[in-house]
């Protein structure tokens, strides 16, 4: 979590190689957003796998 002018920016990890940020208000609630991005990863965790990228060149991760 990390709070700038105006809003407070929330990084979780999400899954494999994935992650999932929210920008919320100064004046929200951080634990609620907080436990609002912990449930969405436990529903959809599976599906936000982001496997390692490829060159175009070869098949080496960038």
């Amino acid at each position: 979590m990390a709070e700038f002018y105006g809003g407070v920016l929330f990084i979780v990890e999400a899954g494999a190689g994935a992650h999932l940020a929210v920008v919320a208000d100064e004046d929200s609630d951080v634990g609620l957003v907080g436990h609002n991005m912990s449930e969405l990863v436990e529903q959809l965790g599976e599906h936000l796998v982001a496997p390692p990228r490829t060159s175009a060149v070869g098949n080496t991760a960038v």
